[in-house]
């Protein structure tokens, strides 16, 4: 590792201290709720989890019903799993 390398790596974390990382729901609803109280009108679920069904199922059954109130709602639903999976099973 070159000494410039070195000065542009961070820490895995201090990247993970930013997001919300945990399989508890109550912590990604948390982190949901912080962003939209905040003002934020726009917020975008990233995950680098290999298994992107598996996330959208517990965002869509155990996260985004937690969130919705008369001042925010979902613009866009999630895809059949079928198409995100690449077919149907």
């Amino acid at each position: 590792m070159n000494s410039h390398q070195g000065d542009s790596e961070i820490p895995l974390e201090q990247v993970y201290s930013e997001s919300p990382v945990s399989t508890d729901p109550n912590v990604h609803i948390k982190a949901v709720k912080g962003l939209i109280e905040s003002g934020v009108t726009i917020v975008t679920i990233h995950t680098g989890q290999a298994d992107q069904k598996r996330v959208i199922q517990f965002y869509s059954k155990e996260v985004l019903p937690k969130t919705k109130s008369e001042q925010n709602y979902w613009l866009a639903e999630f895809p059949p799993l079928e198409k995100v999976s690449g077919g149907s099973k």
